[in-house]
Parts: C-alpha cells; structure tokens; sequence
C-alpha cells in the first residue's frame, strides 16, 4: 500500500512539473510574409505627407556655332521633353530669337544674364557673349527671387574672372539662380545653371567652391538643384569637392539613373566611351526619383543634334 502511495506521489509531482513548466511557456506567434502592396513606400509616405512638389529638369549644353542648322530640332527636342525647367547652356547670340519664338509657343518665362554683362536680347550682346538661361513653365511656378554672380574671387564685378592667387579663367563665367515658388503646393526650390571653365583646374576648383558657398547663402532650407556643363571629369578634384558635400551627384541619388555620359562630339565620341562633364547636383533634403541621358532621342537619323546629349532629373521637394 505504502509502496502505491508512494508512485502515486511521484506521478503527481511530475505532473506538477510538467505543468508548471507549460504554464510559462511562450509560443511563437505565426507569421507571414506581406502581401503585395501591403508595404507602405516610405518615399510615397513622405510625399503624402509633406505635400511636396514634382519637378523635371532638363540640362543641355546647345552649342554655340551651326544654330540655324540646328534650331528646329534642338527646340523640338526641348518641346517634347516638356520638363518645367530648362538649364541650358553655350546660348549665343543666334540661339536668342529661336528661343524667344520657343518661349512664347510653349509658356516659359526666364532668367539670363551674359558672362559680359549683357541682358538676353539680341540687339545688346556682345558678339562674343554667352548665356546659360534659366527657363521654366509660366503657369506652373511664381519666381520669388533672381540674381547672378561672376565667377572669381570679386562676383559682383560684371565680367570679373580673376582669382585671388591671380588665377583668371578663359573668359568670364557668369551664374544665374532662381528661386521658384511652385503655384499648386506653394513649396519653392532654388535652381542655378552652370557652365565651368573648360581647362584649367584650378579655377575649376575655385568656381565650384563659390558654387557651393553661393547655394548655402541663398537656398535658406530650400531644395536646390545645380545643373549645366560643369566640364568635370569623375576624377577632377572639383568634383570630388562638391560630390562629397551637401549637394551630391544627383546621378547616385535617383532611385532610376544611368551610367551613360553626355558629352559625344558630335558622334566623334561613340556612345559607349562619352565623356562625363555634365552634372546635375542636389541637396540631401530632395527625393531624387529618375536620372537620364537621353541619347537616341537627341539624334536625328543617328547623328547627335549637339555636341552634349541632355540629362534629364525628376525630383520632388
């Protein structure tokens, strides 16, 4: 009898046990992997959010020689690309009608300046003078503010180009900026165009460093883009300057980009050995969605339209 008890006792503290460890036991829950469109985009999130505004750019140095051969195709290219901001570069005095005649078809108002003081007209350019207009659509955006700056170490002096060292540039460089207030969302983003010297390093450096302080003193918070002919190899100190600044190669911030380059020659560069020269940077606070080289659409009958093919950026800010 004694011994029954005893396995009976022995039974109910394992049990006991065995209960007990049951009791604290945690399982864990069963999970599954999300369905499609269950994961939020946190870009789109932001977006919905913030309420930013969209905006295309198109950079393209136009050359400055052979325009009347050139124009109509060069303006229809920039018709069918409808980006609300164009930042062009090499204007020369024969591109102004063409561009006015475009301007006022399609509804775009701009801002330009010469690198020899003039304003953008015809009938006040030096023959050797040369812009790099800022244009965008009219009925999409206020301009909030304008302004320009030569570069060198005076850049309120109108055709300044010498460096405090006493470095002076090929010919002087004026740059434009904007400031633009997008009408529907009331957001504005700053904008600068810009075409470096093509030779000499050093003052490649200088200009790009004035860039950088000019967009910090301007921009305020805003988002600001820069974009044009910097004649910038990847390997140039300068661009390494302002890649590794606040304002990096919009190039390997956009969700789509490409590695193609822009500047062809006209053909004497096949397409894939282009050279890099043209950039477009932007400050970290941007959602920079697509960046492109438009290659076969700036040819006709397979020959390049200019001597550069566009880049084309789409960006919310």
């Amino acid at each position: 009898m004694r011994k029954i008890l005893t396995m009976i006792l022995v039974l109910l503290l394992l049990l006991s046990a065995c209960g007990g460890q049951d009791k604290g036991k945690t399982e864990p829950e069963e999970t599954h992997p999300p369905e499609i469109g269950d994961v939020t985009d946190p870009t789109e999130a932001m977006l919905n959010t913030d309420e930013m505004a969209y905006m295309k750019v198109m950079v393209y140095n136009v050359y400055y020689q052979d325009i009347d051969a050139r124009a109509a195709n060069v303006t229809e290219l920039l018709h069918e690309v409808d980006a609300d901001v164009l930042l062009l570069q090499e204007v020369s005095v024969g591109w102004i009608s063409y561009l006015k005649e475009f301007m006022a078809d399609y509804g775009y108002s701009y801002y330009a300046y010469g690198r020899y003081g003039a304003e953008f007209s015809d009938e006040e350019m030096d023959s050797g003078d040369a812009f790099t207009p800022i244009l965008w659509k009219s009925d999409k955006y206020d301009l909030v503010e304008s302004g320009h700056f030569w570069l060198s170490s005076t850049p309120d002096v109108v055709r300044s180009a010498r460096w405090i060292d006493g470095t002076v540039s090929e010919f002087p460089r004026c740059n434009c900026w904007v400031i633009l207030r997008d009408k529907q969302t009331g957001r504005e983003v700053f904008v600068t165009a810009v075409h470096l010297d093509a030779y000499n390093s050093t003052v490649k450096y200088y200009s790009t460093d004035l860039i950088i302080q000019k967009m910090t003193e301007l921009r305020g918070d805003r988002v600001a883009i820069a974009g044009g002919d910097w004649n910038l190899p990847l390997e140039d100190p300068a661009y390494g300057l302002i890649a590794g600044s606040e304002y990096p190669d919009m190039r390997h911030q956009a969700e789509q980009t490409t590695d193609e380059g822009t500047w062809n020659s006209f053909g004497k560069k096949p397409d894939d050995a282009l050279g890099f020269g043209d950039h477009v940077f932007i400050s970290t606070n941007a959602v920079s969605k697509v960046y492109d080289v438009l290659i076969e659409e700036s040819k006709i009958d397979g020959v390049a339209i200019s001597d550069h093919y566009p880049i084309v950026v789409e960006f919310y800010y």
